[in-house]
């Protein structure tokens, strides 16, 4: 069996790290952004950001004064529109609540590290 060294990402598998490129553009997300619902990933991002992030992390207000990685974020993970609750209890809840309200696929992350979605059909 062959052993390769080098880098393991967080699920422990070994491969290469994801190589993000970017072009410089500096897009308008405001369309797409659905704060005016409720707190969102991009609506939390206020501090300097120099080490890993957890569940709990996104509950608090944290800054990336880069516009550039902002929308690299955004790119990659579509923080405009994944929403933050603080237990999976208030995730589901709202999740119901913003389906009633029109919204086509809702996206939750939790302080207490679940994840909870829906779509309309």
């Amino acid at each position: 069996m062959l052993k390769i060294r080098g880098y393991r990402s967080g699920t422990n598998q070994q491969g290469l790290p994801p190589i993000i490129q970017h072009a410089g553009d500096v897009f308008d997300y405001t369309q797409g952004d659905l704060v005016r619902y409720g707190d969102t990933v991009l609506s939390k991002l206020k501090v300097s950001l120099t080490a890993s992030m957890s569940c709990e992390a996104l509950m608090t207000d944290l800054k990336i004064d880069n516009e550039h990685v902002i929308r690299i974020l955004i790119n990659q993970n579509s923080i405009e529109k994944v929403f933050i609750a603080p237990s999976i209890r208030e995730a589901n809840a709202d999740t119901r609540r913003l389906l009633q309200e029109g919204i086509p696929q809702v996206q939750f992350i939790t302080a207490d590290c679940f994840s909870a979605s829906g779509t309309t059909r």
